[in-house]
């Protein structure tokens, strides 16, 4: 099968004067360029969107092109007679929805193999289908699988909107369209920032205080497995990579950092005196990289604790971490605080993904669950709404320009957790603070009794 690649233009690259460091490139593996889909990262999140090449565009592209090649392999038949029936139907299905008129005005064929054709064999039963396949082979969270094929139907809704292909992807409204109908079917829009809405989405996490406390359990879990990592490594390099990758989680976790953020923290962040809060529990350091096209620098809280070990980390174990031909040289003050071992350079977000991928965990999630547990702390100390979503937003680094929903929305997950907090029936509480006390008693007792067989088998 001929399947689809992206490869990463040069940090150097520029678009009618525009900087895009690793614009992604979409083509075969044999080196023919996918005209449509690279239209689309161009004329959409260039030039429309003004999007980030490296942030946004890559990340969009692999997903647009990790769909495109799990459709191309996705039959609804399951025997090998059935499967070559329905390849040959769709190769007959896509002339419909192809615009012939606009065919006409290219000098190059845009459809000419079945490589620029598989996109316009998208359906929604096909799409579920995927969705389902995803769900059940893939260790990835939901949100991740939504978010792919979230970039694969905006390009399909872009292609629809320029007339790359007709009645292929679209809003079933009887009342504009009589009884026609799109193969792609989407819903109207929720919101002015989108035209549509994607029903095509696997159901994510809710907000249910039971699922919340999955994602505490799970972080903790990986906290708990990562510090016996470090602890128990057979080798200097391998304990180092463990308490960095702990040390990325923590920032995560207690710092309420953005994955990108997280891994370009620079050196210089952590050299001289700390700059304390007023009462010395808390560190201010300053981010390199923010979100947005703007990128300016924003001022985080963290633990003093954890700026500590960081400090710790820098000064004992960082250089065991770096490429051996590079371990001789003294670091700069913009080095990253976080090395790849490959390169000794910043490592990418996708690595860091990877790194928690096993613990069920992702950095966005980590996170979600900081902010929403500031709430809580806040809502405690008794602010009220106002200044509480104000404080977040500033932790959080978002925009002035952003409707605060996001934001709000941790606020009323605090707000559920508080509840369901203080709904806990006391006697429920005073049977299982008996239950663990039973529980210690019975594990003293059994401690006595080794100790006394111990010393019979010592005399």
């Amino acid at each position: 099968m001929n399947e689809l690649i992206v490869v990463p233009l040069s940090t150097e690259f520029e678009l009618d004067g525009i900087k895009l460091p690793k614009f992604p490139f979409v083509m075969d593996k044999y080196g023919n360029p996918h005209v449509i889909i690279n239209r689309f990262l161009r004329d959409h999140h260039v030039f429309q969107k003004k999007n980030d090449s490296e942030l946004t565009i890559l990340a969009a592209a692999r997903n647009i092109v990790s769909s495109f090649n799990q459709l191309s392999q996705t039959f609804i038949s399951s025997t090998k007679v059935d499967v070559s029936v329905e390849i040959s139907e769709r190769t007959k299905i896509t002339s419909s929805f192809m615009n012939h008129d606009l065919d006409l005005d290219f000098e190059f064929d845009l459809y000419g193999d079945d490589f620029h054709r598989t996109w316009l064999t998208a359906s929604d039963s096909l799409i579920q289908l995927m969705l389902n396949n995803s769900e059940q082979t893939s260790p990835n969270l939901s949100s991740t699988h939504n978010r792919r094929m979230g970039d694969f139907i905006c390009f399909l809704w872009w292609a629809e909107k320029h007339k790359y292909s007709h009645w292929l992807t679209g809003i079933n409204d009887r009342g504009i369209h009589g009884d026609k109908e799109f193969l792609v079917a989407l819903g109207v829009k929720k919101n002015k920032y989108h035209e549509y809405s994607n029903p095509h989405q696997l159901v994510t996490e809710g907000n249910s205080r039971k699922k919340g406390f999955g994602v505490r359990k799970r972080f903790d879990d990986a906290y708990t497995k990562l510090h016996s990592k470090k602890d128990s490594s057979a080798s200097p390099k391998k304990m180092a990579i463990h308490y960095r990758n702990l040390l990325i989680l923590r920032m995560i976790r207690e710092g309420a950092l953005r994955n990108t953020e997280d891994i370009t923290l620079q050196l210089s962040q952590f050299e001289g005196e700390p700059e304390y809060n007023t009462d010395g529990s808390r560190v201010w350091i300053r981010t390199t990289k923010t979100k947005g096209k703007g990128r300016t620098c924003r001022h985080v809280e963290i633990p003093a604790m954890l700026d500590q070990q960081i400090r710790k980390f820098i000064k004992l174990f960082r250089k065991q971490i770096l490429p051996k031909k590079i371990q001789g040289i003294k670091p700069s003050s913009t080095d990253p605080v976080f090395p790849s071992q490959m390169t000794g350079k910043p490592l990418m977000r996708t690595s860091v993904n990877g790194i928690f991928t096993e613990y069920g965990i992702s950095p966005h999630q980590g996170r979600m669950l900081s902010i929403s547990e500031m709430a809580m702390g806040m809502i405690k100390q008794g602010l009220n709404e106002g200044d509480i979503l104000l404080l977040l937003s500033e932790h959080a680094g978002h925009s002035s320009r952003s409707d605060g929903s996001t934001i709000r929305k941790h606020y009323l997950d605090a707000l559920r957790d508080l509840d369901a907090i203080t709904r806990e029936n006391p006697v429920t509480l005073k049977c299982a603070l008996n239950d663990a006390e039973s529980e210690l008693e019975k594990l003293r007792r059994e401690n006595e009794e080794l100790k006394g067989l111990l010393l019979n088998n010592t005399n």
